[in-house]
């Protein structure tokens, strides 16, 4: 098929790719030249593993090309609105990037619909209920002067990606929800979908638009409970990470999702629980869950600077070195990363913080004054203490001798990252016992 792609963020043009390596011409779309200009030379915009050499090829192949103009849509059988929803400042959800697209699209509608018959338009931003057969239909319809479902297909079909693993995610989905406002644009999502190897569940859209806010505060939900248990286990000398194995033995509970550490972040967890929160409140409805999910996550990299702050006896004038400033490794993306609550929390406390990053140290320096490292032993170079906040596979490979050059060796790994005890090095980990708490160790012999 012919399929345009209307914005190259994550969620846009890794699907653009995925989408071109089955072999359909992909268009796509952004009104930012530079960014379509890097897209056509196969240079990703942004950071994302093995997206680079990806996109190389299907440019090369001819299956993949960027544009600026929404008039060469004109020919194409699908559309895929691909934008940013973000947060606005009540924690509701942004729509304004949407209905833009959604009015650009309506403008070439009439194009499309002359050259294919039922061009087929279909969300895949997340979106609160409603927002596919409300202000997007509505902004389609008025502005190209059809009707949804007799003019042109409409549907929604939300994305279940992972930055850092996206592209494994577009390529091999779980499942493909199809939400279709009509029996044709269920069909020919389907179809374009088929090709996939995945289950492909056609609902409705208000269901497929309710099944990526749910999804998402499930697991942010899971990582909050583990925070919670974690923070009881420091207190009593258990380990959460051993606690959550045995409990997810029971076959009703999925492991997954249970680490406890520093708090999610990213830019999908934070902005959709709040938007849902939110959602609730204006139909009347209390989320208690939701609200104590965010509480608890704005919470948390305090409590990982409370600890530490114990654990040193105090924080100010001591250097601190932050390894992993991305909300999560293998990505450059810092949005509602916990390393900004856990840098400004040391830095209020009279810390002097530096920080390093393979990857998104500039992204992040451009939101927060930071003292930057060029590698990791800089960073550590007489520290008093040290932070790993996200899990890059750099800092997996870390062993004991590379903490001599601290001046104190402690390390806290929220992420568990590291593969050696404590020993030469102060090894301290979200809910596995705070230095000075009695633990009750059983290494599964007679109690």
């Amino acid at each position: 098929m012919k399929v345009g792609i209307v914005g190259t963020g994550y969620v846009g043009l890794v699907t653009g790719v995925s989408l071109a390596e089955k072999g359909h011409e992909v268009l796509c779309l952004d009104v930012d030249r530079a960014r379509v200009d890097m897209v056509n030379r196969g240079v990703p915009p942004f950071f994302e593993p093995g997206l680079e050499e990806a996109l190389g090829r299907v440019v090369s192949s001819g299956n993949l090309r960027a544009s600026d103009s929404y008039g060469d849509l004109a020919g194409f059988e699908v559309v895929l609105i691909c934008v940013n929803t973000p947060s606005a400042a009540d924690g509701s959800m942004d729509s304004s990037q949407l209905v833009s697209a959604a009015a650009s699209v309506g403008d070439v509608l009439g194009d499309m619909k002359k050259s294919v018959g039922f061009p087929v338009v279909a969300v895949k931003s997340t979106v609160l209920p409603g927002t596919t057969l409300g202000v997007v239909r509505n902004t389609l319809e008025s502005v190209s002067g059809m009707v949804a479902g007799v003019d042109f297909g409409l549907a929604m079909v939300p994305e279940f990606l992972r930055e850092g693993s996206a592209l494994e995610d577009a390529r091999r989905p779980d499942r493909v929800v199809v939400g279709a406002f009509d029996r044709r644009s269920g069909d020919v999502l389907s179809s374009l979908y088929g090709d996939f190897g995945s289950p492909v569940v056609v609902t409705d859209a208000v269901t497929a638009e309710m099944v990526k806010y749910v999804a998402n505060s499930f697991l942010a939900t899971k990582i909050s409970f583990a925070n919670e248990m974690a923070r009881i286990c420091d207190r009593v000398g258990a380990d959460v990470y051993r606690v959550m194995d045995i409990v997810a033995m029971d076959r009703r509970i999925e492991r997954s999702f249970l680490n406890a550490g520093p708090g999610f972040g990213g830019s999908c967890f934070p902005k959709d629980v709040r938007a849902l929160a939110r959602f609730a409140e204006e139909n009347n409805v209390r989320p208690l869950i939701l609200r104590s999910v965010l509480e608890i996550n704005e919470s948390q990299p305090v409590y990982v600077v409370d600890v530490l702050e114990k654990v040193l006896g105090g924080l100010r004038n001591r250097r601190v070195a932050v390894l992993g400033l991305s909300f999560k490794g293998g990505t450059d993306d810092v949005r509602e990363s916990r390393a900004f609550p856990i840098v400004r929390e040391l830095k209020k406390r009279g810390a002097n913080v530096v920080c390093y990053d393979p990857a998104a140290g500039k992204n992040f320096a451009e939101k927060e004054p930071v003292d930057l490292a060029e590698d990791i032993k800089s960073a550590l170079e007489g520290a008093d203490a040290c932070v790993i906040q996200s899990d890059w596979d750099e800092f997996r490979s870390l062993q004991p001798g590379d903490f001599r050059v601290m001046k104190t060796p402690v390390v806290y790994d929220t992420r568990r990252v590291l593969g050696f005890e404590s020993g030469e090095v102060t090894v301290l980990r979200v809910g596995g016992g705070i230095p000075g708490i009695k633990r009750d160790t059983h290494d599964g012999g007679a109690l």
